[in-house]
């Protein structure tokens, strides 16, 4: 009895799901950030950074490779 007190509140909260007023939504263009400056935009123009992306991905590649080569043996 106490487990159906228990779970008929939430299978109320769930079967009634969330609701928001379409009126309180705000659509924006797509791609278009809404901020001040862009970090992400502005991280990626970093040389240094870019070539640390290349030196993990040399590095993740020769781990795959090296991996393909002792699956082979």
């Amino acid at each position: 009895m106490k487990r159906a007190l228990v779970c008929l509140p939430l299978l109320a909260a769930a079967l009634g799901g969330c609701y928001e007023p379409p009126g309180e939504v705000v659509l924006h263009r797509p791609h278009a950030y809404k901020g001040k400056d862009d970090a992400l935009r502005t991280v990626l123009t970093d040389p240094a950074f870019a070539e640390r992306l290349r030196a993990r991905q040399r590095a993740v590649q020769d781990v795959r490779i090296a991996g393909l080569k002792e699956a082979a043996l």
